[in-house]
């Protein structure tokens, strides 16, 4: 399958996302471009920090107009095997990231189970990009007891699931990335070290971390 025939699949499904409304201007700070009838047209800017545009897409013809240059590898699997490679267009998601993050943000909750037992640790989710655009084996690591698991899938689940697949050669292939979680407890009593020696020990595409407080129990 092309990569432009997975755009255009990939933008059908975000349009069917908007709902019904009438013709606007978007421009929040992460986004910008016009709404007519629910549905997204004519090219949208993504921004990164400040007023960066990080990806441009033309939703009347399904193309990539714009991806911001990334020199970095990523972790991509070639042949059946998973490598380190530089990636033209590398995956990422189909939006803006502060987008990502706020959806994240907004709706993750400390466990009250975790807050009960004061456990605190840095969580791990894994998740692989498939050649169609999709977050796919989603899975989470380095959860001792199995408090954070259940919290972070499914906030997870409440992004939009459309990528941008990752093409080594002209051909699109699976791509894979890491979401820690620093899950910690504040208060009186001094918060243990985070131990993320893990981290090293496993092999994706390091998104920034998701920071989750709460008070520590009396």
């Amino acid at each position: 399958m092309s990569r432009e025939l997975v755009l255009v699949i990939l933008i059908v499904l975000i349009a069917s996302l908007t709902g019904a409304s009438q013709p606007s201007d978007v421009d929040n700070g992460y986004e910008r471009g016009k709404l007519e009838n629910g549905y997204k047209v004519g090219v949208w800017e993504y921004f990164g920090n400040g007023d960066s545009v990080e990806l441009k897409i033309n939703y009347d013809k399904g193309t990539l107009v714009y991806l911001k240059p990334d020199t970095s590898k990523y972790f991509v699997m070639i042949d059946s095997v998973w490598t380190y490679k530089h990636v033209n267009p590398y995956p990422r998601y189909l939006g803006a990231y502060a987008e990502f993050y706020t959806i994240l943000g907004n709706n993750i909750n400390y466990p009250t189970a975790a807050r009960r037992d004061q456990i605190e640790g840095t969580v791990f989710l894994i998740f692989e990009v498939n050649t169609i655009g999709k977050a796919v084996n989603i899975a989470v690591l380095n959860d001792n007891g199995g408090y954070f698991t259940d919290e972070i899938i499914d906030v997870f689940n409440l992004i939009p699931n459309l990528w941008l697949t990752a093409s080594y050669n002209g051909k699109n292939v699976p791509s894979k990335f890491i979401l820690p979680f620093y899950f910690k407890l504040t208060g009186e009593k001094e918060s243990s070290a985070f131990d993320i020696t893990t981290l090293s020990t496993l092999e994706g595409k390091k998104l920034l971390e998701v920071i989750v407080t709460t008070p520590r129990p009396k």
